[in-house]
């Protein structure tokens, strides 16, 4: 089957780039052009697919290497995550006082002038920014620590950041492919017969979009509908693979 690359490569491309609510609109394309676009379509998450199992063998690799690094310098691997889990804790912390202050802020604002109460707020909104100058000089000290640790040992510094971009880039294709296979269905493809040749040839779609894809991958499903009143039809992609 010749594919009409310069049509059916920018459709995919544009199929490729969508995502939420769009997936939930078929894509429509004049009959001629339905076969090569469901072939590339298939070909396309295919690769999509292969390039996931790519990602987490990487990142099953790049984890390994994480943790090989760590047990060269356990101890280095402690302190760092105590400094790190200080930094956390102070600025969690910090958000929670900011929601605090925000809601007193809110609550004294409302509070008609004259009444008591007004002292007991301003009270509470002058120990809870206290608390919060603790907290971020707490964050402060501790981001100055992470930092001359890291200065001690460069080299291990690099390494692991290095790691963790490697982690993070496979993560995010994994993601990717995620969101696009795990689709039920992943998306609709449409076609509109022109003229009674078209429409005859149509009715043996189903057949044809069975051997097509079963040459292509076992893992994808395509299931045809025909609307014979106008003259059109389609088929849903369905992964069958994971997730």
């Amino acid at each position: 089957m010749k594919i009409v690359k310069s049509s059916a490569s920018a459709l995919v491309a544009a199929f490729m780039t969508l995502s939420g609510s769009q997936f939930a609109h078929a894509q429509v394309v004049p009959y001629p052009k339905f076969l090569p676009t469901v072939e590339e379509l298939a070909r396309e998450l295919v690769r999509l697919d292969n390039e996931r199992a790519e990602a987490e063998a990487e990142r099953v690799k790049a984890k390994e290497e994480l943790e090989t690094l760590h047990k060269q310098n356990p101890q280095a691997k402690a302190q760092a995550d105590a400094i790190e889990k200080r930094i956390k804790d102070a600025e969690d912390t910090i958000k929670r006082i900011d929601a605090t202050l925000g809601r007193n802020r809110d609550a004294k604002a409302k509070k008609p002038e004259g009444e008591g109460a007004n002292k007991d707020i301003a009270a509470d909104l002058e120990k809870l920014a206290e608390e919060r100058d603790k907290a971020e000089a707490a964050v402060t000290k501790a981001k100055a620590e992470l930092d001359a640790m890291n200065k001690q040992n460069p080299k291990a510094k690099e390494r692991t950041d290095a790691i963790h971009r490697r982690i993070s880039e496979a993560e995010s294709k994994i993601k990717h492919a995620n969101d696009i296979l795990g689709k039920k269905p992943i998306k609709s493809v449409e076609y509109k017969t022109n003229n009674p040749d078209e429409a005859k040839e149509a009715q043996k779609l189903p057949q044809k979009l069975d051997e097509l894809i079963k040459k292509i991958t076992k893992k994808l499903h395509c299931v045809p509908y025909a609307d014979v009143g106008n003259k059109s039809g389609g088929c849903r992609f369905e992964w069958l693979g994971n997730p």
